[in-house]
């Protein structure tokens, strides 16, 4: 089976360790939620929203996927899904992360062609199960080991270009949203402006309906009016 491959193709202690619930997939899950990459931007950011939520386990998982399906749904009607299906394809995108990260830390590679590795590794690519054990602890990297001055006072070579690689994510994550948040509005914008244009011909045609319609009652008063001044004096005499 294909899960069972990538099972195989990452470490155990990355199993084993993974402290988050991960529903079973099954095809048919799978095939109701093939969304476009607006709809996956969107759900990876509600998850990151919902992410103290995970970790606290104030609420049940199911109930939060929930929430996130809703919130999806209400963002865009188009984005009809369930929680079962929101939590199926964060699954998959997690898995493709890991192994795509694994393969970057054996090759040596920092990059990847995958549409959503930054986003990804902006909010799981710190997490402790995922890092090796010299950088990971229960409460994530710890200062000690990453800062180290320098002699001259100031922080090495090592620590300022992990700060360099954490700004340039940041900003690349910062841009995909602020694009992904304009598109929204835009499409908001011009579905508005259909709606409006729409009612305003409607108006304009329930007005001239209106006015043919006073038009035609009146023709029948004056023809009434000018039947009763014609030939009723003359029925009376």
């Amino acid at each position: 089976m294909q899960n069972d491959g990538l099972k195989d193709a990452l470490p155990s202690s990355v199993i084993e360790t993974n402290t988050e619930e991960e529903p079973r997939i099954n095809e048919s899950n799978l095939k109701c939620f093939v969304c476009p990459d607006a709809a996956v931007l969107l759900l990876i950011e509600l998850y990151r929203e919902k992410q103290h939520e995970f970790n606290t386990g104030t609420k049940r998982h199911n109930v939060i996927w929930g929430d996130i399906a809703a919130q999806m749904k209400e963002a865009d009607k188009k984005y009809a899904v369930t929680g079962l299906q929101c939590s199926t394809k964060f699954s998959g995108l997690r898995r493709t992360f890991k192994n795509i990260y694994e393969q970057n830390k054996k090759s040596g590679n920092s990059h990847s062609s995958w549409a959503f590795y930054s986003v990804m590794d902006s909010l799981i690519g710190e997490k402790a199960y995922i890092k090796p054990p010299a950088e990971a602890s229960s409460e994530g990297p710890a200062p000690s080991i990453l800062v180290k001055p320098s002699t001259s006072g100031s922080l090495s070579p090592l620590l300022f270009s992990e700060d360099l690689r954490s700004a340039s994510k940041k900003r690349q994550v910062e841009n995909i949203l602020e694009k992904y948040i304009d598109d929204i509005k835009h499409e908001r914008e011009s579905i508005q402006k259909e709606r409006d244009e729409e009612r305003k011909k409607r108006e304009k045609k329930e007005k001239q309906n209106m006015k043919k319609r006073r038009k035609s009652v009146k023709k029948c008063i004056m023809i009434i009016w000018k039947y009763k001044n014609h030939y009723l004096p003359s029925c009376r005499l």
